[in-house]
């Protein structure tokens, strides 16, 4: 839920971004490429 209410107050793509971490809470350096398109449909 959180995380929609964060997204509803993005303006801009340039404006979104994503911390992934693992199991260690350790910030990983990749992670698969998963789109929700209902989450763009709003956002200019």
């Amino acid at each position: 839920m959180q995380g929609k209410v964060a997204l509803s107050r993005v303006k801009s793509r340039s404006g979104l971004k994503f911390l992934i971490t693992g199991k260690e809470g350790k910030p990983k350096t990749k992670t698969l490429n998963i789109v929700y398109k209902q989450f763009f449909q709003n956002i200019s």
